[in-house]
Parts: structure tokens; C-alpha cells; sequence
């Protein structure tokens, strides 16, 4: 049952669940007579709600919590596009104007395929345009360094592997394959400890795969794949001689050495951090508002 507009003297729920342990998209009450819009768990049998998971925020170089003074009102627009407004004034929002945003999904619960605590903006593809979903202890830890690759597109607007027959070229390059592996593995990003993940193209009977597997940089060896780039009809993208791999804003693509696309995921001109996690192999494009608008361990390796 949806218990909007219920909460406590302190949360206004906007969706919501009865029971306990399911989470909240609602108004949280800030300082100064004004709120935070934030996911929350909260038990409608006794009114109390957990620690916000996330809250609307500003992004950086100024990162805060959005206050939306007076009685704010949370908009799905026509076009896509989620907005707080207060006192006949636009307050906050995502700008996913032009972007083709269709519907909007909530998980209230864990579920298959799905994370608790999770709102979700779709296309009409049914692919992922934004996602607030909260970072998970354990899975993508967003300061361990050590363990994580990131590529930032807004100053640099354009990263380019290009396979080549003697090896990886990249422009620019960032020191990010001090692995570069050999024939059979081309890594893009690598690390120098054995067992961590890699991301890369991976030899095939023709050509290579862009996959990412397990890399031993001790003597050029790598297990097997835990996900490869796949068109929409679910065959496996082959990249030859003169294939390249770029990375700009929203965009991550492959085109043969032709030139021709032949597979892409993202949303264009929308998400300029790019991740990849060597202990779990994840890629994840980012928004700048920390959104995960993108991961390969939830694609299945399909394009668009």
C-alpha cells in the first residue's frame, strides 16, 4: 500500500510502503524552515525513519544538500526532467532535458536486478538515462584509490584507444595499463597486482572482444571474462586492426577501423566521470551529480 504524504513531524513521504525496512523517496525537514528532498528508510508502524541514503544535491566544485525552502513540490515534467519547486520558483533539478526520459521507477525494497533505495529514470529503450542509487559498502568504494581508475571528460573532452597490431595506443594517455598485457589481451585499464580485473580487448577467432577479465601482469595471463560488449540482437561486438575504443562525455563507443559504430552505451552529453573498479571489474559512467548513469556489471554487455 503507498502511504504518500504520511512521515513524521520531520519526513513527508512521497512514495512509500506500510511495513518496515523499505525505503522512502520523501521530503526531509532541514534547518531554517526549509527541506531536503532524500531516500530514507522508515517503518510507517512506529513513524521512524532511518539515515537518509541520498539527498538532492548542488555538485562540485560547491557540493550540498539542495534546501528547498517553504513547502516545496516535486515535478516529473513532460520532457524527462525532475524538479523541486517552492514559492512559484524552480528550486533544483536534473536537467535531463532533451535526453528522452519516459518513466520513472522506485525501488522500495531489494529485489531482483534491482537495489533498494534505488530511483530510476528510463527512456523509451528502457535504458537507464539516471539513477540516484546509493554506493554500496563493499562493491564500488568511491575514495579507494588504489583500486580505482577515473577519467574525467570535461577538460579533456575526448579519450582514444586505438588496437594496433604492436600494441595499445591511447591519446592521451594517463598511465592507465601499466600492464599492457600481449597479443591475446590488449588492456585499456589494468593494474600491476595479479588478480585484479582489467578492461581491454580480448583476442577472438577474428579480431578481439571488449571485454573485462581477470589479469596475471606475472606472466601475461588472464582468466576468463566476466563481461563482453554485445549488439542489440546479443552477439558478440568484434573490434579488428584500427578499431577504436572512445570516452567522452556520456559517450563510450567502439568503431572499426573503417569508422563505423559498432557499439555504443551511454547517454550522449550526459555524465563526464568514467570508473573502473580493478577488485570488481566494474565500468561505471557518472553524472555530476554523482549519479551512476551507466555500469557494465548491470548491462549485460548490450548497446544501444
Amino acid at each position: 500500500m503507498n502511504t504518500a504524504g504520511l512521515g513524521d513531524d520531520r519526513h513527508s513521504n512521497i512514495i512509500s510502503l506500510t511495513g518496515d525496512g523499505n525505503y522512502v523517496l520523501g521530503f526531509q525537514k532541514a534547518t531554517f524552515g526549509s527541506w531536503y528532498l532524500a531516500i530514507y528508510p522508515f517503518d510507517s508502524s512506529t513513524g521512524m525513519a532511518g539515515e537518509s541514503i541520498w539527498n538532492a544535491f548542488v555538485p562540485q566544485p560547491n557540493e550540498y544538500w539542495v534546501q528547498v525552502p517553504g513547502t516545496p513540490s516535486l515535478i516529473f515534467s513532460e520532457d524527462g526532467n525532475l524538479e523541486m519547486w517552492s514559492r512559484g520558483q524552480l528550486q533544483w533539478s536534473l536537467a535531463l532535458e532533451g535526453l528522452g526520459v519516459t518513466h520513472l521507477e522506485f525501488n522500495l525494497r531489494n529485489q531482483l536486478k534491482s537495489v533498494a533505495g534505488n530511483l530510476v529514470l528510463y527512456n523509451k529503450r528502457n535504458h537507464v538515462v539516471w539513477q540516484s542509487k546509493p554506493r554500496e559498502e563493499g562493491k564500488n568504494d568511491f575514495n579507494d584509490t588504489e583500486n580505482k581508475l577515473s577519467y574525467y571528460t570535461e577538460f579533456t573532452p575526448e579519450f582514444v584507444f586505438t588496437l594496433q597490431p604492436e600494441g595499445l595506443q591511447c591519446s592521451p594517455c594517463m598511465g592507465e595499463n601499466p600492464s599492457p598485457g600481449d597479443v591475446r589481451y590488449r588492456n585499456i585499464f589494468s593494474h600491476t597486482e595479479d588478480g585484479k580485473y582489467a578492461f581491454g580487448f580480448e583476442k577472438a577467432r577474428r579480431g578481439y572482444y571488449l571485454a573485462i577479465y581477470k589479469f596475471y601482469p606475472s606472466n601475461n595471463s588472464a582468466g576468463r571474462s566476466i563481461w563482453r560488449a554485445k549488439s542489440k540482437g546479443g552477439g558478440l561486438v568484434r573490434a579488428d586492426y584500427g578499431a577504436t575504443l572512445t570516452l567522452r562525455q556520456g559517450i563510450i563507443e567502439v568503431r572499426n577501423s573503417r569508422g563505423r559504430l559498432v557499439w555504443t552505451r551511454g547517454t550522449r552529453g550526459f555524465g563526464y566521470w568514467y570508473q573502473f573498479y580493478f577488485n570488481t571489474g566494474n565500468l561505471m559512467l557518472i553524472s555530476d551529480t554523482d549519479a551512476v548513469v551507466w555500469e557494465s556489471s548491470y548491462s549485460n554487455g548490450y548497446g544501444n
